[in-house]
């Protein structure tokens, strides 16, 4: 058997996967690339920062377009602006077909299409597409990505390219410090209402929106979502009904919302003292309505949150003065036991 006709094919096989295998490496190479620049971006929080979409190494560029995703709690897109590159073409239209931060739960999104108006060439080189600017929300590590990304020639025709992402790097405090917990008063009748006051602090370096929670042992006392300035404090009012609780003491306790980036975690807990949920008109807080309560209303009689002698305890109903209400409610369960 002759296999010279054979060995003959072979080499001209193996001549013209290389020399394409050549020339697809030449056209990756050569392609241009569309970028996110810088490419790196490192920003405190609390300050906002612009990138800027380049193209570069392109011939003839006529139309583009691009989606950038961007994770939210880290970022939210402020403005877009249109790069000078197309323009130096003629005049363009410029369109934000899509800028929205609350894409889904996770991204934003902001999407942008441009072409050069006329029957005109394209533009060759390098320069910028857009120009994006982000507010920081959170820190941490985030990806800006370009997606579905799009460039054209004067002829209409597909410009194939390569494309890079931006990382970014939000550095700087998160952290939410539970200061304070305090109760209007620590016996309460049950029926009625108490009020809770946490004090928080913000100690990060950014505006912060997150959930805190109050409870009462393991009943839920209320849950707040609470937006609070950087380095700021507040103070925020939770209201118990202990109409469905049972008689007996409970423990106050508070939980925010860890954030993310967030490494100080042990002030977003805070526990408080004791409340005594019993029968109104027990004052003393001993389980029983008698004539040791009837004496502590008759001492303050008349008083109010302003009064020298005010007993919150005495305020049975909670109408901020100790009268003859008050003294009602006691009557009407006088002898009664809580347990």
């Amino acid at each position: 058997m002759n296999k010279t006709p054979c060995l003959i094919c072979f080499l001209i096989l193996i001549l013209f996967t290389t020399m394409y295998s050549s020339i697809y490496r030449c056209d990756a190479d050569s392609a241009p690339n569309l970028s996110v620049e810088p490419t790196s971006t490192n920003v405190r929080g609390g300050e906002n920062f612009t990138v800027n979409v380049d193209v570069a190494d392109v011939v003839d560029l006529a139309t583009w377009e691009f989606k950038i995703y961007f994770f939210r709690q880290i970022l939210n897109a402020a403005s877009v602006t249109e790069g000078s590159f197309l323009r130096q073409g003629g005049s363009t239209a410029f369109l934000i077909v899509d800028f929205n931060n609350g894409y889904n739960a996770t991204y934003g999104r902001v999407w942008l299409t441009c072409t050069l108006l006329g029957n005109i060439s394209g533009v060759g080189g390098n320069g910028s597409l857009a120009a994006i600017t982000f507010l920081t929300v959170h820190g941490g590590n985030a990806t800006i990505h370009l997606a579905d990304t799009v460039l054209g020639d004067s002829e209409a025709n597909p410009v194939i390219h390569t494309t890079t992402d931006g990382q970014v790097e939000v550095t700087g405090i998160t952290n939410i410090a539970l200061k304070e917990l305090s109760a209007s008063k620590t016996i309460v009748g049950k029926g009625y209402p108490l009020r809770v006051y946490l004090t928080m602090e913000n100690q990060g370096d950014l505006t912060e929106t997150l959930n805190v929670t109050m409870f009462a042992n393991y009943t839920l006392i209320e849950n707040k979502t609470v937006s609070l300035a950087s380095h700021s404090l507040t103070i925020i009012t939770f209201t118990w009904n202990t109409s469905d609780s049972a008689f007996g003491n409970f423990t106050i306790n508070a939980a925010a919302d860890i954030l993310p980036g967030e490494t100080n975690t042990t002030d977003n807990t805070l526990i408080y003292r004791w409340i005594v949920l019993t029968i109104p008109g027990d004052v003393n807080g001993d389980g029983t309505v008698d004539i040791f309560d009837a004496i502590v209303i008759a001492g303050v009689f008349s008083s109010n949150p302003k009064s020298s002698n005010w007993d919150p305890r005495a305020d049975i109903n909670d109408d901020a003065i100790v009268d003859i209400y008050d003294a009602i409610l006691l009557a009407g369960n006088f002898g009664r036991t809580a347990y």
